[in-house]
């Protein structure tokens, strides 16, 4: 049996051709996975960036919100230290005023405001009116008895 050159030819190139298509076949398949599997990846990238811009928005609005109260902080803390400051210029203030309201109640009692306290050195009502000057004790009348009890 001989065969001839060109059929063997032909046959050998032929299943070549078979085997290059199925070497093809496999590296196409091979790629599609890879393909795949990166277009995975760069969506999940996407959305990795995506959530950290929006943590980065986040993290940035927090920073303007703790400058803000930094801001509002510093002008309480000064507010604070100048009204300390006045506290403490009006608690000496208040030293020393009350210092010398303990000296003068302590003192005796002046005359202008000792005239207008004095008593007298009675304990009977009717004689104490009448020296204080002011309205007499029996001022007003008693009450006298009804002439008819139910009315």
């Amino acid at each position: 049996m001989n065969v001839p050159t060109s059929q063997v030819v032909l046959g050998v190139l032929a299943l070549a051709a078979v085997g290059y298509l199925n070497y093809q076949r496999i590296e196409n398949n091979a790629q599609a996975a890879t393909i795949a599997q990166l277009e995975k990846a760069a969506e999940i990238s996407r959305t990795t960036i995506s959530s950290q811009a929006n943590a980065l928005a986040g993290i940035k609005q927090l920073q303007l919100q703790v400058d803000a109260l930094n801001t509002s902080s510093l002008a309480a803390f000064q507010s604070i230290g100048a009204g300390t400051a006045g506290l403490a210029t009006e608690l000496q203030e208040l030293k020393r005023n009350d210092q010398s309201i303990a000296d003068y109640l302590r003192g005796t009692v002046p005359v202008a405001v000792g005239v207008r306290w004095q008593r007298s050195a009675s304990t009977d009502p009717d004689t104490y009116r009448q020296a204080s000057g002011a309205m007499p004790a029996n001022a007003v009348p008693t009450p006298r008895a009804r002439a008819d009890p139910g009315q």
